[in-house]
């Protein structure tokens, strides 16, 4: 009888929301647990008319199956609806409608004497107010805590050096490059002093940390990827090398490969022309030697095939024509972004800091901490001629056996021992 009369009482439609001063709030969490509960509890009755089919033995294992984890509902109707203050919990408007079902009073009345220990919570209620207090307090302490992060993460910008650094988009600190003078010779684009090469990885994450705070806090500046597995020596990156020397104008550059254009159509058929008829030369003579064709006939038919295979290579291109697989790659190649080209190109891409910005940033990490960095000199000497040569020292010799670029080359490994395994299985 009481489960007859509580699936009566959850089976009622919901009043209309405008008389809230008579209706209260249930957890429909709650109610669907009940309804559940009250299938399994409740005997199946048999089928009231033949027409109806029964389940086969497969769907009642199912329905057993999904109905055996079924436990009765729990002793308070709105536990999942009151805050830790014993009121109504706060819930935004689409997950307040999905939470709450609204219930009149005798259905409440009913509900309240089956299970004693619910709360009553009314649809007239207002949500915990202690709880929206304490809600905006931890909203305002979390941006509060926000704002000091971000103060302390743009410390650093307040050195006009390390400001520069942060807002270089090119790689190379604009203050240090010479006036191009025209001419036609190579020369670094670097005034004479000391400079430091980082990787560019490093400093992206360097920036990003510092606008968006995202991830944990960069280790010290390292170039250790620099370095070569063999020897532990420097390896200097092919745009680098090719910025100091003066062969690109900006550090973030690809250099394009030199790919010859493949002949036009019209040479092309020209050529297969040409061909035709060095191939046949040697055949006429034979052919009129043995008597099958005059030498007239012999001329008229080599004047009908010169004409047939030049309308032939205007309708369609001839084979030396569809010889454009390196024009093809160089489209691929310039489609492709020069960053991605750039980490093909170099096993490490590297940005140029001067000496004052390397060191003002190294002073943000005042921590004992083993850190290798590439360092090198512009020096400038008067050359011959009365023309000033400039030199490159680094800090220390690069690998001159180790290639630093090329790093997507694909290489085949044999197994010489393949023999050896084999016996030893």
């Amino acid at each position: 009888m009481e489960m007859l009369v509580m699936a009566r009482v959850l089976s009622r439609p919901e009043p209309p929301l405008s008389d809230k001063t008579h209706s209260f709030y249930v957890s429909k969490t709650w109610c669907r647990a009940a309804l559940q509960w009250l299938e399994v509890q409740m005997p199946s009755s048999p089928p009231s008319s033949p027409s109806k089919k029964k389940l086969s033995k497969k769907q009642r294992r199912r329905q057993h199956r999904k109905l055996s984890d079924v436990s009765p509902p729990w002793p308070n109707v709105n536990d999942d609806l009151t805050c830790t203050h014993a009121n109504l919990r706060h819930c935004s408007g689409k997950s307040a409608r999905a939470r709450r079902r609204v219930m009149d009073r005798q259905a409440w009345r009913v509900l309240r004497k089956l299970y004693p220990d619910s709360v009553t919570l009314g649809a007239f209620q207002q949500e915990c107010p202690q709880c929206a207090l304490e809600k905006e307090t931890t909203k305002f302490n979390e941006e509060r805590k926000k704002e000091v992060e971000k103060r302390e993460r743009k410390k650093p910008l307040g050195n006009a050096s390390i400001r520069g650094f942060y807002t270089r988009t090119k790689g190379v600190p604009g203050h240090c490059l010479v006036a191009d003078q025209g001419g036609e010779e190579k020369r670094c684009p670097l005034m004479p002093g000391i400079y430091h090469a980082l990787p560019r990885a490093w400093c992206h994450k360097w920036r990003k940390y510092v606008k968006t705070g995202e991830g944990h806090v960069p280790h010290a500046p390292d170039a250790a990827s620099l370095l070569c597995d063999a020897h532990r020596l420097p390896l200097v990156p092919p745009h680098l090398m090719d910025f100091i020397t003066g062969s690109t104008n900006t550090l973030f550059v690809h250099k394009p490969d030199d790919i010859t254009p493949p002949p036009p159509a019209a040479s092309a058929a020209s050529a297969a022309v040409a061909d035709t008829n060095n191939d046949t030369s040697d055949n006429d003579s034979l052919l009129a030697t043995m008597g099958f064709l005059t030498l007239d006939e012999l001329e008229a038919q080599k004047a009908a095939m010169n004409t047939f295979f030049q309308q032939r290579a205007m309708i369609e291109p001839g084979p030396a024509s569809r010889c454009i697989t390196p024009t093809v790659q160089r489209t691929d190649r310039h489609n492709q972004s020069n960053h991605d080209l750039l980490d093909q190109e170099n096993c490490v891409v590297v940005e140029i800091l001067t000496d004052d910005e390397f060191t003002a940033l190294e002073t943000w990490w005042p921590e004992i901490h083993s850190s290798f960095v590439l360092t090198f000199a512009i020096c400038e000497a008067a050359g011959t001629g009365g023309r000033r040569s400039v030199d490159v020292t680094w800090s220390t010799p690069p690998c001159q056996l180790c290639d630093a670029g090329h790093p997507t080359a694909s290489y085949v490994t044999r197994n010489r021992n393949r023999k050896w395994f084999k016996k030893a299985k």
